[in-house]
């Protein structure tokens, strides 16, 4: 590389004569620039400013600190000058020799030649104020984005993001626990309407996607129940009413299916007593008479079927169904 080939762009280009510097600032660290020690010689300059170039990528422009410190220290007239200042500035001990520090050098240009050590190193300069000068590397660096600043912004940005994932996901599972409700209400109502319709099958399946036996509605049970009767799964209408009867102990209507599956699967003993708990928990539903006095009476026990009419229609005088039965069993 040459000592007069960087252009005003900051990259390494065309060859031009060196722009001469008669004013320069002598407060800067130009050798610390480029992580050399003072007095380093031109060679050397050359080489770090090239690793400089390699680093920062050929098409970056250069700072200006860095291509003023290449024209001051690769011209002979110009780092004559700026040794003398930086040796007046640095002035003598008390016995009469140059103070000299050696520079730490530039993290850029951490592979700096070597070769210079044995020269006199050069102080850090000082600027007005007595504050030494920041290098311009670390200055730019302290100014990328993505490193911490002064404002402590870097330390906030991970609460920040957390905070925004979990507000996503709580809103996430919030609609999607209203889709699912949604959902299950609608196949509900939908399997109410078959069930009205007479189409106990898909009633059935359609009550049981819904949920009906997670909902605390126990008429929708009872459908359930009818459903799964008029198909003759009793086991599975038996389950349907006693978790109706759970909600509504004095649901009537309940126990008076109960004892109809228990009838039909042949368990008369237990369907009498659903019957009668029906008789108990509404004294004037007279299905349950009537359904009473038929199974004691398909059992062989007309005296007793009797019984349950006359009690009947003490209570329902005129009821037309248990006066019907009632002339059936005879007096």
């Amino acid at each position: 590389m040459d000592a007069t080939d960087v252009n005003g762009t900051g990259r390494i280009g065309h060859r031009h004569p060196c722009r001469s510097i008669t004013h320069y600032d002598s407060m800067k660290d130009y050798y610390g620039i480029f992580g050399l020690s003072f007095g380093a010689p031109k060679e050397a300059v050359e080489a770090a400013c090239r690793r400089v170039v390699e680093r920062r990528g050929s098409g970056e422009t250069l700072s200006r600190d860095i291509r003023e410190a290449y024209k001051v220290l690769c011209s002979d007239a110009t780092r004559a000058a700026y040794d003398a200042a930086c040796v007046s500035e640095a002035g003598s001990d008390r016995n009469g020799r140059v103070s000299t520090v050696r520079e730490t050098p530039d993290p850029l240009c951490s592979g700096a030649d070597a070769s210079s050590s044995d020269l006199p190193k050069r102080q850090p300069s000082k600027i007005l104020g007595g504050r030494e000068s920041e290098p311009v590397t670390k200055r730019v660096r302290a100014a990328r984005p993505g490193k911490k600043g002064a404002s402590g912004r870097r330390r906030t940005v991970p609460v920040v993001s957390v905070f925004v994932i979990v507000s996503l996901v709580v809103a996430g599972m919030f609609l999607f626990q209203r889709y699912v409700v949604r959902e299950r209400e609608e196949t509900l109502q939908e399997g109410l309407e078959k069930f009205s319709q007479g189409e106990f099958r898909e009633a059935s399946e359609l009550l049981e996607a819904g949920g009906v036996e997670g909902v605390d509605d126990p008429s929708a049970l009872l459908k359930l129940g009818a459903s799964y009767y008029n198909q003759r799964k009793y086991d599975e209408a038996i389950s349907a009413y006693e978790k109706a009867v759970s909600l509504d102990d004095r649901n009537t209507v309940a126990y008076n299916s109960l004892g109809n599956a228990y009838r039909d699967k042949q368990e008369s003993d237990r369907a009498i007593a659903m019957y009668r708990k029906a008789i108990e928990t509404d004294p004037k539903f007279p299905l349950a008479y009537s359904n009473l006095a038929i199974l004691l009476m398909d059992s062989g026990n007309r005296e007793e079927a009797r019984s349950v009419v006359d009690e009947g229609l003490s209570v329902i005088p005129d009821s037309q169904e248990l006066k019907n039965i009632g002339s059936y069993i005879g007096g």
